[in-house]
């Protein structure tokens, strides 16, 4: 569990965003309850939600199996963020 601002999240699990663009794949994640998300993800868009002062984008288009994503230069040490994959409909 984790507080931030009074708001309570489950918190699962973290990996570092490096200094250079790293590439993530929607299998290597978990959602909220644990669950591996799937290997493909039709029409997905992923959103950054900043837990830091830290900026993080999103780099590119995501595609049905991966997206990139990359820290500013003023970061300091391991960022962390909240995911949200959506997957968009036709």
């Amino acid at each position: 569990m984790e507080e931030v601002d009074a708001t309570v999240s489950v918190y699962y699990g973290t990996a570092s965003i490096g200094e250079s663009t790293q590439e993530v794949l929607y299998g290597q994640l978990t959602d909220h309850r644990g669950n591996a998300l799937p290997t493909s993800i039709e029409s997905p868009r992923v959103f950054v939600r900043l837990k830091g002062s830290s900026a993080v984008f999103v780099v590119g288009q995501e595609t049905e199996n991966r997206f990139k994503i990359a820290h500013g230069a003023d970061a300091t040490g391991p960022v962390l963020v909240d995911l949200w994959i959506v997957e968009l409909g036709d």
